[in-house]
């Protein structure tokens, strides 16, 4: 603060990007740096404090966020030129490039260690994918350079644990008596939850589809392996102690696009997943031989679900067909051969879900309508008129009493299980395209309007909700009593079941749009992120 400046820029800061307003019927403030970001004024005292700070940096990489940091980022690297420094710079995309190269770090790497820049430093989230995104591209991060501060500095010790050198022109308190704003308190539940990082399992990046977001196939674990679909239309087992891959069966071909998105199922050392080429697949789960391929679909996103008792397979048909565009399906698990069918009008995305308690079979269908059927005979016993597609699946209460899923018509349903009538309903933002979880009476449910939700079921009232920084298409989990929610945000986040709140959280770098698998032998979870990538960690213990 003793360089005049630094004296300038803050009185720039104060008079050209702090503004006052109304937001709800509360008075907010923002620090808005667009205003001036690209003024020569801003430029000059900004490059200056900058080098200040590094002044032993002869050659250095910087990097921020698209969009506040790009003119801070140009703006240094053409001041390092006339100090005669070597500089390069990158930037982070917020959202991977969905077309042509799927890049989400523009411009081009160099092994230089790297400074992250911004304008101001709040929670830290940003930051954390930036270096999330950073490290899974093998770049290092040595500092962290910003303008305003938010917090004290021990609030981001998730740094210096990192090696990651904090450096800040000003904080909070230094606009306290100009500004009438200080430091914010830290807040436990926003930290970086630790965890142990074991592998990560990536397939090639070109191989990746990134313009359907959306659930993709989920692992199931069987015996010391992982087996799991990708959108590149190979099917992998994997070991699951180290990640290498054991064998794999290649699907040929798809639909615009989409190849596996269907997450598998094991039964009897059968692993059984549907594919966009319109087959279902039965192959030996240790070797990877076919055992038999069920031909009928035109494609199947859905799916399969298993009857031990009634020893039947289960999934949802699409067809191009008028009026008779989906169905579901029951096979023998041994030989593929169909024991029977219905008929529905619309696409059949949705998985379908085996009651064996009451021997009744769910499913639901894009048109907007779930059906129940006799889970041994296909006899149809009731359907519900929604309104809108149900694509995800359902989820059913311990003792059998009750059924819920989620629709596009922005409402969780729950279903009496003796009488088939809708007995409630609960209303979010947006569609559900995630499996509620329950828990006792409790029903979890995740929303594409980003929150997560604690319904009480017996006095049909909000728990609690809990917002993420994304769309959530990941299913919840319960793990050791806690409750872990993946978000478009790429992050996992460990929520207190009774009271909604945060507990911690790891930013990965990419979404995570399918549910999380725990390994209970070996405390590990796997996270599946949205670029087929697999994610092998052990967090702490609650």
């Amino acid at each position: 603060m003793s360089s005049p400046r630094h004296a300038a820029l803050k009185k720039l800061i104060e008079q050209k990007t702090f503004s006052r307003f109304q937001d709800t019927g509360e008075e907010r403030w923002i620090f808005d740096f667009r205003n001036v970001s690209m003024t020569k004024e801003f430029m000059d005292v900004y490059a200056t404090a900058f080098f200040e700070a590094f002044p032993d940096k002869q050659t250095l990489q910087v990097c921020g966020l698209e969009s506040a940091s790009i003119p801070l980022l140009t703006t240094l690297v053409f001041s390092a030129e006339t100090r005669n420094i070597r500089a390069n710079g990158l930037f982070i995309r917020k959202g991977r490039k969905k077309h042509d190269l799927h890049k989400s770090i523009e411009g081009s790497p160099t092994q230089e260690p790297i400074i992250l820049v911004d304008d101001i430093l709040n929670s830290g989230k940003s930051v954390e994918k930036q270096i999330a995104t950073l490290r899974e591209a093998g770049l290092q991060v040595e500092a962290i350079f910003c303008l305003v501060r938010f917090r004290d500095t021990s609030f981001y010790d998730f740094l210096t644990q990192n090696g990651i050198r904090l450096v800040t022109l000003f904080e909070l308190n230094d606009f306290q008596e100009s500004l009438g704003v200080r430091n914010f308190e830290n807040v436990r539940e926003l930290q970086p939850l630790p965890f142990t990082h074991h592998w990560t399992f990536t397939t090639s990046p070109t191989s990746v589809n990134y313009k359907n977001v959306v659930p993709k196939s989920t692992p199931v674990m069987h015996g010391d392996t992982l087996l799991f679909g990708t959108d590149s239309g190979v099917f992998y087992c994997i070991n699951k102690q180290n990640g290498s891959t054991l064998w794999t069966h290649t699907v040929r071909f798809g639909d615009k696009g989409k190849m596996i998105y269907s997450s598998p199922l094991v039964f009897n050392d059968i692993v059984y997943f549907g594919a966009y080429d319109g087959n279902l697949y039965a192959l030996d789960a240790k070797t990877g031989k076919t055992k038999w391929v069920f031909m009928d679909a035109d494609w199947i996103g859905s799916s399969p679900a298993v009857s031990t008792k009634n020893n039947l397979l289960y999934i949802g048909l699409e067809f191009g067909l008028w009026k008779k565009r989906g169905a579901v399906v029951a096979l023998d698990p041994e030989t593929g051969e169909e024991r029977w069918r219905g008929q529905h009008t619309g696409l059949t995305h949705c998985s379908p879900y085996v009651s064996e308690k009451n021997n009744l079979l769910f499913c639901g269908s894009n048109d907007g309508i779930v059906r129940m059927y006799r889970a041994k005979t296909g006899e149809q016993l009731q359907e519900h008129t929604i309104g809108a597609p149900i694509r995800a699946s359902f989820a059913e209460k311990s003792d059998g009493s009750k059924v819920a899923f989620g629709a596009f018509d922005k409402k969780c349903h729950i279903i009496d299980t003796k009488t088939l009538a809708i007995s409630d309903t609960f209303e979010t933002l947006e569609a559900i395209y995630s499996t509620p979880l329950w828990t006792g009476d409790t029903l979890f449910i995740n929303s594409l309007d980003k929150f997560v939700y604690s319904y009480d079921t017996v006095h049909k009232k909000l728990h609690w909700k809990f917002l993420t920084r994304g769309r959530i298409f990941s299913s919840p989990a319960l793990i050791k009593g806690s409750l872990f929610i993946g978000s478009n945000d790429g992050v996992l986040y460990k929520i207190d079941p009774t009271t909604g709140k945060e507990l911690g959280h790891i930013q990965f770098p990419e979404r995570i749009v399918g549910k999380i698998l725990y390994d209970q032998e070996t405390s590990r979870t796997y996270v599946p992120t949205f670029n087929n990538a697999l994610h092998c960690i052990t967090t702490a213990t609650p």
